[in-house]
C-alpha cells in the first residue's frame, strides 16, 4: 500500500471518527429506528470512500433509480 493510500485510509478514518454519532443521529430521526439508521450510515460512509480518486463519480445514466436503492431508501 502506497503512501497516498495510507494518507487517503487515515483522513477517511479520521472523518469517519469525527462525524459518525452525528451521522448516525440524523439517520435515527430519519428512519426513528436504530438499526435501520446504522445501516444507513454504514450505507453511506461505504458509497463515500472510493478505493481510486480516478473513479467518476455517479452520472445521472448510473445514479440508483427507485429499483436498484437499498431496502432503506425505498
Amino acid at each position: 500500500m502506497g503512501e497516498r493510500s495510507r494518507e487517503r485510509d487515515a483522513a477517511f478514518t479520521e472523518f469517519v471518527a469525527q462525524r459518525r454519532d452525528r451521522l448516525f443521529r440524523t439517520a435515527y430521526l430519519i428512519c426513528g429506528d436504530p438499526h435501520r439508521a446504522e445501516d444507513v450510515v454504514q450505507h453511506a460512509l461505504r458509497s463515500s470512500c472510493t478505493p481510486d480518486p480516478a473513479v467518476p463519480s455517479a452520472s445521472p445514466s448510473t445514479a440508483p433509480t427507485p429499483a436498484t436503492r437499498p431496502g432503506w431508501a425505498r
